[in-house]
């Protein structure tokens, strides 16, 4: 019995002993989970605040970078702004809200018109083909900014002979754009693609009318939308046939300076876009009026503006150096023309890829330059190599049915 009690005692207190181990251990895993618990959250909340600094820093600098971009683009140091607007495209952050849609398809849309002058038409077209998907995938995307973006990637794909899919992406645009034009009729620029793509359909009558009405229209805008105007005045004298009359020739004419009026009276005298409009001034003198002393002289302006705008070796620059060179040469003056078409050709040589169309015929501009007045070695050289250029098919497309 004493045995049994003993034995009893001891079970009870082993029991107890066990209980108190038992308590003190969920205790401990209590007061150990608390704490554990907690340096999880701060953790989580310590994560968070650097991914938010981490969005802070990159949003500065894809901010700083576009910025960078922009005023290489403005002033046209193309190859400057190329890399650094496809290193803020590539960022991944740049898609999660820290750039607007609209910046990121305005980059597209200018690393498309680089690849375009560079005669680059893959790359163009897979810049325009990413401004699409970025729009649809955007909720604040409108449809007419999509449609916009349908006819700027179906120009791409039929620039270099794609056709493949162009009618759609044509119709569809232009059935979009005809709603919109609808609900305001003084969406000039609308009006401008669906006149351009009626154009394409052949029938220019119906073209010409609606270029005329994107000027009416554009006029009523305050601002930027009045250049809307400008860029119907040169579809309509750039796709009509040359003035055979006086009063043909002047009409052309006065749509060529009302251009330029518009242009100056929203941006300046001074704007690269001034320039443009002089140029199209300039080829209809020495082109259609043979007049090479006026043509001579608005290719001279538009130099002017875009040597004080412009970066050194801008393209642009070029293209002012090749009106002016053509004037001379069509005046007689050989010796006068070829220096200009040098600098012309040595600025191409710097921006253009070698063996495009448009490197290989500033080769053979200055070829024929220097074979006319007798520099024949230099000339074939300069025939040879454009002669390696890779040519392109500027045919136009099939007949678009855009209804």
């Amino acid at each position: 019995m004493k045995y049994l009690m003993q034995f009893r005692f001891k079970a009870e207190l082993f029991a107890l002993l066990v209980m108190q181990l038992a308590l003190s251990g969920c205790s401990a895993t209590k007061e150990s989970t608390q704490p554990q618990a907690k340096q999880e959250q701060e953790s989580r909340a310590a994560q968070d605040l650097r991914t938010e600094q981490n969005q802070k820093t990159e949003k500065v600098d894809l901010t700083q970078l576009k910025a960078k971009a922009d005023e290489y683009y403005k002033k046209a140091n193309y190859l400057a702004a190329e890399p650094l607007y496809k290193e803020v495209l590539l960022r991944p952050l740049a898609y999660n809200s820290i750039l607007d849609i609209t910046d990121l398809v305005a980059i597209a849309n200018k690393l498309a018109k680089i690849y375009e002058m560079r005669e680059q038409y893959d790359a163009t077209e897979f810049c325009h083909r990413f401004a699409l998907e970025a729009l649809k995938k955007s909720p604040k995307a409108s449809e007419r900014d999509k449609a916009i973006a349908m006819y700027k990637l179906g120009c791409s794909r039929q620039q270099h002979g794609d056709y493949q899919g162009v009618e759609l992406l044509f119709r569809e645009s232009y059935q979009i754009l005809k709603k919109e034009v609808a609900k305001d009729p003084t969406d000039a620029e609308a009006l401008n693609i669906m006149a351009y793509l009626t154009f394409l359909s052949t029938d220019s009558s119906g073209a010409h009318d609606m270029w005329n009405r994107a000027v009416k229209a554009s006029l009523t805008r305050e601002g930027k939308g009045k250049l809307h105007a400008a860029e119907a005045l040169n579809w309509l004298t750039g796709t009509s046939p040359q003035g055979s009359t006086a009063s043909e020739i002047k009409q052309t004419e006065n749509l060529h300076k009302q251009a330029v009026q518009i242009v100056e009276s929203v941006l300046g005298k001074n704007d690269p876009e001034v320039a443009n409009q002089l140029d199209g001034l300039g080829r209809f003198y020495e082109d259609e009026c043979k007049d090479f002393e006026k043509g001579w002289q608005c290719y001279a302006g538009s130099l002017k503006i875009r040597e004080k705008a412009l970066y050194e070796f801008a393209p642009e620059i070029g293209r002012s150096l090749d009106g002016l060179a053509s004037c001379k040469f069509r005046q007689g003056k050989t010796d006068e023309a070829i220096p200009l078409e040098r600098r012309s050709n040595a600025i191409k040589t710097k921006f253009l890829v070698p063996g495009g169309m448009w490197f290989s015929g500033s080769d053979r501009n200055l070829a024929f330059y220097l074979e006319q007045s007798g520099n024949k070695k230099e000339a074939q050289f300069l025939s040879d190599r454009a002669s390696l250029a890779t040519h392109h098919s500027w045919a136009y497309g099939p007949k678009y049915k855009l209804e």
